[in-house]
């Protein structure tokens, strides 16, 4: 679904199940990240039926994603247990 902002921009709604299958995880998850604020809310479009702003779920999975390899490049903190419990 697409609608106009005042400004003329064009902005793209999803629906729920668009998201879930852009995202990766299932429904209960995503209420989760919803509940605590770290995924973007949700808005009316019809009824019970939420949608999602396109561009702010994509700046969501974008910061997701540089996360995830900025802490793939980091040394792990944890005990390694195959080295009996010190870092390398």
């Amino acid at each position: 679904m697409n609608t106009s902002h005042p400004d003329g921009q064009t902005i793209r709604i999803v629906s729920m199940q668009t998201v879930l299958d852009l995202i990766g995880m299932s429904r209960s998850s995503l209420h989760g990240l919803l509940k605590s604020g770290k995924f973007p809310k949700a808005i009316t479009v019809t009824g019970r039926h939420p949608g999602f702003i396109a561009d702010e779920v994509d700046a969501w999975l974008a910061h997701r994603k540089t996360f995830t390899a900025s802490k793939a490049r980091s040394p792990s903190r944890s005990k390694s247990p195959i080295s009996g419990g010190k870092n390398e």
